[in-house]
């Protein structure tokens, strides 16, 4: 399998788009596990308010990075039939380890934990500079797209 190694080719995957699409580039993807590099850049719209003073990137984003990487695992893996798309149900734990400023490249690691039915459970982290700044555990669906 080819990786993506762009927006444009994470596109052919999953249907974020900007400014809601926040990965840049798959690093490595197994059957369980895919680990992806999220770019943060000041030029990025949320910095404009959150804070214009001291930037800083909202937990819930992290969140969505760690969603959109999990997305990603199951539509490359072949999980995800086409009509369909993968829709969060829950998170069910999330942790801010420490804030993230622009200007940096945040490392995201998703892996299927368990899969019943539509249902995927996912644990997640996201690390820069090989420190872990976040993890999440949560949900998703395949659902129909309409």
């Amino acid at each position: 399998m080819q990786l993506p190694t762009s927006k444009a080719e994470i596109k052919a995957y999953i249907p974020h788009r900007y400014p809601f699409l926040f990965l840049n580039r798959v690093l490595c993807c197994g059957s369980n596990k895919i680990i992806a590099e999220s770019d943060i850049l000041a030029a990025d719209p949320h910095f404009v308010g959150h804070f214009p003073e001291r930037p800083i990137l909202p937990g819930v984003l992290m969140i969505e990075i760690v969603a959109q990487a999990g997305a990603l695992l199951t539509e490359m893996t072949g999980q995800v039939s086409k009509g369909k798309f993968m829709a969060f149900s829950s998170v069910e734990s999330a942790k801010f380890k420490k804030s993230v400023h622009p200007d940096t490249t945040l490392t995201v690691e998703a892996d299927i934990v368990k899969q019943r039915g539509p249902f995927f459970r996912y644990s997640g982290t996201v690390s820069e500079n090989g420190q872990t700044v976040a993890t999440v555990d949560f949900t998703a669906a395949r659902i129909d797209f309409r």
